[in-house]
């Protein structure tokens, strides 16, 4: 079960315990019986808290998929290519460490995670460096986050990069303030 909320209170109380007052807005309103029934009872239960992220709009992806195509059609590649390139050059990774015999595999199941679709020679993990330690090979790996899981300020770098990018090749797509105006848009939209 997922729902926002504002921590009200948070007090420690003399019985030996915490006592937390969660502040649910009335657009949550769906929950609650949820939740009622979830607390009901004195067992322990288990939950997770975390920091809430506003996601980009639907409107700045399609906008960053149109670009990309704009951008395949003039370097006669596919817009998937397109993509994974921009997501390498203004995207976010992280680099991992794991064995060399297993480095390939990984990729291959990292790149199936992918709703882009790239031809053979593109890959969203990249083999960073290759080394032995104790007789056992190691391959450090870059591995390139599909824009889903960007934030706002992130997915709007990778959109800006992208522009740029079109506009060396004369593709001029929308200027630096329309993407300021769809992002407060999305920013509107989202906090509605």
């Amino acid at each position: 079960m997922k729902f926002n909320f504002k921590l009200g209170t948070l007090d420690e109380h003399p019985g030996g315990y915490f006592l937390m007052l969660l502040k649910i807005p009335l657009s949550e309103r769906s929950v609650i019986d949820k939740l009622k029934s979830l607390l009901d009872g004195e067992d322990l239960k288990s939950c997770e808290i975390a920091k809430f992220k506003k996601k980009r709009s639907l409107d700045a992806n399609a906008a960053l998929w149109r670009l990309c195509n704009e951008i395949a059609i003039a370097s006669q590649n596919s817009k998937d290519n397109i993509y994974t390139i921009m997501v390498k050059t203004y995207g976010i990774w992280d680099d991992i460490i794991i064995k060399s015999e297993l480095s390939d595999e990984f990729i291959r199941r990292w790149d199936e995670g992918s709703s882009a679709h790239f031809s053979q020679g593109y890959s969203l993990c990249d083999k960073v460096e290759e080394w032995s330690k104790n007789g056992v090979k190691w391959t450090q790996l870059r591995c390139y986050h599909g824009t889903s899981s960007y934030n706002t300020q992130q997915f709007s770098t990778l959109l800006q990069g992208v522009i740029d990018e079109a506009k060396t090749l004369g593709i001029d797509f929308i200027s630096k303030e329309e993407m300021a105006s769809m992002m407060e848009a999305w920013e509107r939209k989202r906090d509605g």
